[in-house]
């Protein structure tokens, strides 16, 4: 039997559009295991690290005095986030990710207080993923330094960083959007107050 070849060609493009699906998934999976595989393999470095015995001053420290903010979604870190949005116009599936990283130059480690300087940089896009081309929505750029202490249970983070956000060129195509650079300075002190069941902590902007 002769099939019609438009209907050929539209089972063949469905069958692409499924395997880029699979694809994906499976990418996902591979690296979601190997990253576990190598974590259960490796040495896990401690998001604190303990001043070391003598103390004193000392250059690259492997991580930060200042445990990292799990919940704020501006943190150097890396992360991927799956969310539903609702507007009054649409409703759409958005992917928000991020990725980050903070580079500690010198530390001072005393007694019962550890002091360090570094620098930090991130990355945050969000995704429109209803969309066919899965839009680009935004980008933001951060970049700075940031000075950390630690006392015991109390901790503390001052930075300075620059900002930029850049709107995706899907955005500005679909939406009477006029284009902007907009970038700004900050700068933010955070105070925390932990043990090993809690953490309290307050911060401020200028």
């Amino acid at each position: 039997m002769i099939r019609p070849v438009k209907e050929i060609s539209r089972k063949r493009i469905n069958f692409h559009c499924f395997t880029g699906r699979r694809a994906f998934l499976f990418g996902a999976m591979l690296m979601v295991g190997l990253a576990f595989g190598a974590l259960a393999h490796s040495e896990v470095v401690p998001d604190v690290e303990e001043p070391k015995a003598g103390g004193g001053l000392r250059f690259f420290p492997s991580n930060d005095v200042f445990s990292p903010l799990l919940a704020d979604p501006k943190e150097r870190q890396f992360f991927m986030s799956l969310l539903q949005v609702k507007t009054s116009i649409r409703s759409y599936t958005l992917w928000s990710v991020g990725f980050g990283e903070s580079l500690g130059l010198l530390r001072w480690d005393g007694n019962s207080f550890q002091a360090q300087l570094g620098f930090l940089a991130g990355v945050f896009s969000q995704f429109d993923w209803s969309t066919p081309s899965k839009d680009l929505l935004n980008t933001d750029f951060t970049f700075g330094m940031a000075a950390t202490h630690r006392w015991h249970n109390f901790s503390g983070r001052l930075q300075y960083y620059h900002q930029s956000s850049h709107l995706g060129d899907e955005l500005l195509l679909h939406n009477p959007i006029p284009r902007l650079n907009y970038s700004y300075e900050a700068l933010e002190n955070i105070i925390a107050l932990e043990n090993s069941l809690f953490r309290f902590t307050q911060a401020a902007n200028i």
